[in-house]
C-alpha cells in the first residue's frame, strides 16, 4: 500500500501523452468532434500498451486495431439504447461479464477487454445535444492518432521499455498495479489464482461479481446523482481485483490520493480560474498521468481527478460544489461495494479451495 517506484517515472511517455492531448484539444471547435471523448479513448488506448509492455508490438498494434473496431459497435450499442434506461443496465451488465471472461485468454486480452467496457460504461456520457456521430469520430481519431504514433518503432519502443543501463540491454518495465489483473499468486486469499491457473469457473464468479456490482452502482447512479450516474460503478470498476488484500489496498490508495486530486483541483479551479492557468493544468495533469503510471496507479488516479475537479472548480457556482460532492460521495459508496463483494466471493471461493 501507498508503494511509490519513483525510479519508474517515465517521462518520455509522459511527453508523448502531453503532445497527443495538446493535438486532439488544440482542434479547433467542431460540431462533428468531441474532444473529451478523442482524449479518453486515446487514454485507454494508450493502457492497451503501457500496461502490458512484455507483449510484441505487432500485438500491441492488433489490439489497438481490435479497440478501436469494438469500440465503434459499442458507442453505437450505447446510442441505441441509451433513451431505454433498463436496456443500457442489462447490456452494461452483459458487456462487463463477457470483457470480464477474457481474464482466459491473457493479461493483453483482457486489458482491451477492460478499456472496451470502461469505454462502453462512459460513452453515454459524451453524447449531449450532438448525439453519437462527434463521439464516434472522437472514438476513432484517439484511438487511430495512438495507433500511427505506435506505427513509428522508436516511438512504441520508448512507450513500453526504460532507458539503456549502463550494460546496454533494455529493461521492460515492471506491471504495475492497474484495474483488476488476475496475477494474484502471492495474495493470502484462499481461491484466487493466478493468471496462468485461472479457471473457467473462477473467471465466471469474478466476471458476475464485477457485472453485478457495476450495474447497482449504475442504476444507484441514475437515480442519485444528476451530474455523472457512472460516479459509483467508475470507481468500482477502476479498483475491483480478484483479490481481497489487492482489492483493499487499491481501495485505500484511491480514496486517499482521488480525494486530495478532487478536492485539490476543484479549490486550485475556484481560485484561479484564468484560461492560461487551465492550459498549464491540463498539460502538466496530462504529462503526469502517464509518466506516473508505473510509479503507482493512485498518482495517476490523482492527476487525472486533479484535472477534472479544476474543471469544476472554474466554474464557481454552488452547481460545481454538488458535483464535487457527488463525486466524492460516489468514489466512498463505489470502493465500499468493491470490497464487500470481493469478500463476499473470496470467503464463497475458500470452501472450494479447501475441499479441493
Amino acid at each position: 500500500m501507498f508503494n511509490f517506484n519513483w525510479s519508474l517515472f517515465n517521462t518520455r511517455l509522459g511527453l508523448i501523452f502531453t503532445v497527443g492531448c495538446l493535438i486532439v484539444f488544440s482542434l479547433p471547435p467542431q460540431e462533428h468532434f468531441s474532444p473529451i471523448a478523442g482524449g479518453i479513448s486515446a487514454l485507454l488506448a494508450w493502457f492497451t500498451v503501457i500496461l502490458v509492455p512484455n507483449e510484441p508490438r505487432q500485438r500491441h498494434l492488433a489490439g489497438l486495431v481490435a479497440y478501436a473496431l469494438v469500440g465503434c459497435a459499442l458507442t453505437w450499442m450505447a446510442a441505441w439504447l441509451a433513451p431505454d434506461t433498463p436496456a443500457l443496465l442489462i447490456s452494461m451488465g452483459a458487456v462487463t461479464f463477457v470483457g470480464y471472461m477474457f481474464l482466459l485468454r491473457g493479461m493483453h486480452s483482457f486489458l482491451i477487454s477492460w478499456c472496451l467496457v470502461y469505454w462502453y460504461l462512459l460513452v453515454p456520457l459524451f453524447f449531449g445535444e450532438g448525439g453519437m456521430w462527434p463521439v464516434l469520430t472522437g472514438h476513432l481519431m484517439g484511438a487511430g492518432l495512438v495507433f500511427l504514433l505506435n506505427l513509428a518503432k522508436p516511438v512504441w519502443s520508448l512507450a513500453t521499455r526504460h532507458r539503456r543501463g549502463e550494460t546496454g540491454s533494455e529493461t521492460v518495465a515492471d506491471e504495475p498495479p492497474a484495474t483488476a489483473t488476475a496475477s494474484a499468486a502471492d495474495e493470502d486469499t484462499a481461491g484466487t489464482p493466478a493468471e496462468e491457473s485461472i479457471t473457467v469457473g473462477f473467471a465466471a464468479s469474478f466476471a458476475a461479481v464485477v457485472s453485478v456490482c457495476i450495474v447497482t452502482g449504475l442504476g444507484f447512479g441514475v437515480r442519485l446523482f444528476a451530474s455523472d450516474p457512472t460516479i459509483i460503478a467508475n470507481a468500482t470498476l477502476n479498483m475491483i481485483s480478484p483479490s481481497l488484500k489487492q482489492t483493499w489496498h487499491s481501495a485505500v490508495e484511491r480514496l486517499v490520493l482521488g480525494t486530495a486530486g478532487l478536492v485539490g483541483g476543484f479549490y486550485f479551479g475556484w481560485y484561479f480560474p484564468e484560461p492560461w492557468v487551465g492550459v498549464v493544468v491540463m498539460m502538466i495533469c496530462s504529462f503526469l498521468t502517464l509518466a506516473l503510471v508505473y510509479v503507482n496507479f493512485g498518482l495517476l488516479v490523482c492527476a487525472l481527478f486533479f484535472l477534472i475537479a479544476y474543471q469544476w472548480g472554474i466554474l464557481q457556482t454552488e452547481a460545481a460544489h454538488q458535483i464535487g460532492n457527488e463525486k466524492l460521495t460516489g468514489e466512498f459508496v463505489g470502493v465500499f461495494m468493491a470490497v464487500i463483494a470481493i469478500s463476499i466471493l473470496t470467503r464463497l471461493k475458500r470452501p472450494a479451495a479447501l475441499a479441493g
